[in-house]
């Protein structure tokens, strides 16, 4: 007598089909992906090269190099520097909001005393401009 048992059916196809099924589904949005990038980075290269081909000194440093030299005398950039050299390291330690917060509503002016629309008293002490 002959007691053998039919093989157990392997589970690769099952396994293989899953694996495919993952491949795809990560597959496709990242083939999409980089089919796009792709597509985008020939679309700039194109670009590029029909600005290059129309307008020779479209580039930031052909326009820099042919921008007119100004005189040091003339360059206000120069004061601006200065002026920020001449500023202290830390400047203001007032806490903006908190004064606003204490200002009256009407405060606006530079140390005058007068009187807003509502008719409320301003005073420099109380003036959110007060000179430190």
């Amino acid at each position: 007598m002959n007691d053998s048992k039919p093989a157990p059916k392997p589970r690769r196809p099952r396994r293989r089909r899953a694996l495919w099924v993952i491949c795809f589904i990560v597959g496709t949005p990242a083939g999409y992906f980089f089919y796009h990038h792709w597509q985008a980075g020939r679309d700039l290269a194109a670009a590029i090269a029909e600005l290059d081909r129309s307008d020779p000194g479209w580039r930031l440093a052909d326009i820099e190099a042919a921008r007119r030299k100004m005189p040091n005398e003339k360059n206000s950039a120069q004061i601006v520097l200065a002026a920020r050299r001449a500023l202290p390291r830390v400047w203001q330690k007032v806490d903006f909001y908190t004064e606003l917060d204490l200002a009256p509503p009407c405060a606006r002016s530079r140390g005058r005393r007068g009187t807003c629309a509502r008719g409320c008293e301003q005073s420099p002490e109380r003036s959110i401009w007060r000179e430190n």
